[in-house]
């Protein structure tokens, strides 16, 4: 489905803007809406927030509807809330519920009532929780028959489940559930019609499960809510993309594996964690010189686990969410920032540093490589950027492995490259707009490109025009490596290349997802030595890691990819180097490390803003 979004964009933009030239404000109007759904369907949650907040302009001043109003509001709470904007979020979809009062159809505002209902229980504001509702139901039950009652009457069913079964009612709001699968399966809004409703039912299930404690049932509906993603990725159901259920997942998850920790069970909560998040699948469980650190943020805190020769071992951290959300921010702009004064950069980063790492920074002597999984406001941190306790960046301490949780991975292949590996090398860095974004020209892509061909025999070349959607295509089944260097569009769970547009002046860009999955099974290492990412610095999630986390769900065992947007000079002489490491026979972690010392031992690009941009990702 990801593959169409941006044609269809393109089309409501082409819509747009006929409609602004002909003065016909309400087909403008229903345009920009059009486009800010299908930026929050991708996960491109501010881009989204923008253009809701141009449709809001419009209805003030008269030239939207009341019903665009109501979508308006409420995708922009819930985009808030994805960001991790809570209160935002309970505002905007408050304003939501007060326009939805002004409808007919009661059921479009009694299911606005209980989204509403969920972020006020999020925010411990449970009796407004409870009336909103007890309100929600009232409406429900005076609403006429129809389509839109009975889909938003799950909606307001499983929000009413959840809150019962957190206010020490888990066993009703339990069966309550199993009533509702019941229904839905009989329903013509069954579940394969409507996924959502089916795995947030499994979702509030496992919960309530848990709560009840009653785990080893509890992981049942995760399993089915990780299969449904895996089914997805794979186009069996042709709806969505994992890292939609991936969301799903990991709320119920956290509250699982918090259980297990509270009942002093670090292994357990690392078994459980890491089986609906799989992450480390490449990785030895115990190599010399080598740990495993898996960082997320569970219901009761902070938490990092360490997993080296013996058993998983667990440590709460003192800073909480918001804390280290505001902190990670910081550290990120100020790193991705190459003006910012390198004292002032080491003072904040042994800051973070003694905050993530304190703990357990004893039980790292001795190490050489950190293999880290990163999840909730960890995922943002550079970590090859933070300074020990001696002063030390890590990138001088550690090679730094990162290896994301990823829901609905297919089996990725092992790891490795073989002596002789075949180079698909893929650039183009002409200007270009796409979803409202400028990128600019990057005039050392071309560089990229012939460093590949001085350093590798074995290679095919895709320049300028030779670089298009059908050409990447019909190269990538023979590539051992793909390397590409240009600029990329991001989203939550989605990466799209920006390439060159087909004689027809058709798409141009090629989604990971579009990609068939056959076409990736030599596939052992992508680099994507991508500029103008399209994620700013400030951004909740890590760009680099949204764009690996694509090609690693497609089984490929490696991904190198930019952190931030890097000088492509600089980016170049790293190519160079790394691929001049890759001609010898150097692994790719040992290419990465050997390419970014020589890359640092240039003043120029001293500064970490240049060297610790660049990440090796592994499934």
């Amino acid at each position: 489905m990801q593959r169409h979004f941006d044609t269809a964009y393109q089309i409501f933009l082409e819509i747009q803007t006929r409609a602004q030239k002909a003065h016909f404000e309400s087909l403008e109007s229903r345009a920009v809406l059009a486009k800010a759904t299908i930026l929050n369907g991708i996960g491109s949650y501010r881009q989204g927030i923008n253009l809701d907040a141009e449709g809001l302009a419009r209805y003030r001043s008269g030239a939207a509807t009341v019903t665009q109003a109501r979508q308006l509001y409420y995708d922009m709470g819930t985009s808030a809330a994805n960001l991790g904007h809570s209160t935002a979020a309970g505002a905007l979809i408050s304003e939501a519920v007060e326009v939805a009062a002004l409808f007919p159809d009661r059921s479009t505002e009694a299911m606005t009532r209980s989204r509403y209902a969920d972020l006020l229980f999020e925010q411990n504001r449970l009796a407004e929780a409870g009336r909103e509702l007890d309100r929600a139901q009232e409406l429900m039950r005076s609403a006429p028959n129809s389509d839109a009652k009975l889909l938003y009457g799950f909606y307001v069913a499983i929000a009413q489940a959840r809150f019962d079964g957190q206010q020490a009612k888990p066993e009703n709001a339990l069966k309550q559930l199993d009533l509702m699968e019941q229904k839905l399966a009989k329903s013509k809004l069954g579940p394969v019609q409507n996924p959502a409703v089916q795995n947030l039912i499994w979702e509030v299930k496992s919960e309530l499960l848990t709560r009840a404690g009653r785990q080893a049932e509890s992981e049942q509906p995760l399993q089915r809510l990780l299969e449904a993603g895996t089914a997805a990725r794979n186009g069996s159901s042709g709806v969505g993309d994992p890292s939609v259920t991936a969301r799903e997942i990991s709320r119920a998850v956290n509250i699982l594996a918090d259980l297990y920790l509270r009942q002093g069970n670090a292994p357990g909560a690392w078994r459980v964690w890491t089986r609906f998040n799989p992450c480390f699948q490449t990785i030895p469980v115990a190599s010399a010189g080598s740990v495993r650190l898996l960082f997320a943020e569970l219901p009761s805190g902070l938490t990092v686990w360490i997993y080296g020769a013996g058993e998983p071992q667990a440590e709460r951290l003192s800073i909480s969410g918001p804390e280290l959300r505001r902190l990670a921010g910081n550290f990120r702009r100020m790193v991705a920032n190459p003006e910012m004064s390198l004292d002032r950069i080491r003072v904040y980063a042994r800051q973070l540093s003694s905050q993530v790492l304190g703990p357990i920074e004893s039980r790292l002597e001795g190490i050489e490589t950190l293999y880290i999984a990163a999840d909730g406001p960890f995922a943002s941190i550079p970590f090859a950027a933070l300074v020990s306790e001696d002063g030390r960046w890590l990138a001088d301490r550690f090679r730094v492995v990162y290896s994301p949780p990823l829901a609905g991975i297919s089996q990725p292949a092992p790891g490795g490259l073989a002596a002789s590996t075949h180079v698909v090398a893929s650039g183009f860095g002409r200007a270009a707009r796409v979803f409202q974004t400028d990128l600019q020209s990057l005039p050392d892509v071309d560089a990229d490109i012939q460093a590949i061909a001085h350093a590798l025999t074995d290679r095919e070349l895709l320049k300028d025009g030779e670089s298009t959607v059908s050409g990447v295509l019909k190269a990538l089944p023979k590539a051992g490596i793909f390397h590409f260097s240009g600029h990329a569009i991001l989203t939550a769970g989605d990466a799209a290349l920006v390439l060159a547009p087909e004689q027809d002046d058709s798409k141009r860009l090629l989604w990971a997802s579009q990609i068939p999955p056959q076409s990736l099974r030599s596939c052992r290492l992508v680099m994507l030595a991508a500029c103008s990412t399209g994620g700013a610095a400030d951004e909740d999630d890590d760009p680099s890691s949204v764009m690996a986390r694509s090609f690693l769900l497609m089984g490929v065992p490696e991904v190198i990819a930019s952190r931030w947007d890097v000088n492509s000079r600089a980016t170049s002489v790293l190519v160079a180097a790394f691929y001049r490491e890759i001609a010898k026979g150097a692994k790719p972690q040992d290419a990465l490390a050997s390419a970014i010392q020589e890359l640092r031992r240039q003043p120029a690009y001293a500064h970490p803003y240049y060297w610790a941009a660049f990440d090796l990702f592994r499934s």
